[in-house]
C-alpha cells in the first residue's frame, strides 16, 4: 500500500517520482505563514522524506534517507 501525504501550498514540477511514505508541504511551527513547497521537474522522492512548506528545490533533485 502506497502513503503519502501532500498537503496544501505544494507545487510539483513535471514528471516527480514520489515513493511511498512521503510527506510534503508540512507547516514549520516557526513560521505563521510560508510559501510554497516548489518541487523542480524530475524530481526523486525517497521514501521517509518529510519536506516542508517554504523550500525550493531545483530540477533533477534527488533525496536519499
Amino acid at each position: 500500500m502506497v502513503k503519502r501525504a501532500i498537503f496544501k501550498g505544494v507545487l510539483l514540477g513535471k514528471s516527480p517520482r514520489i515513493e511511498s511514505n512521503v510527506t510534503l508541504g508540512v507547516i514549520p511551527e516557526r513560521l505563521k505563514n510560508p510559501s510554497q513547497l516548489v518541487i523542480g521537474n524530475f524530481a526523486l522522492l525517497r521514501s521517509g522524506s518529510v519536506l516542508y512548506r517554504g523550500t525550493k528545490i531545483g530540477k533533477e533533485f534527488k533525496i536519499f534517507r
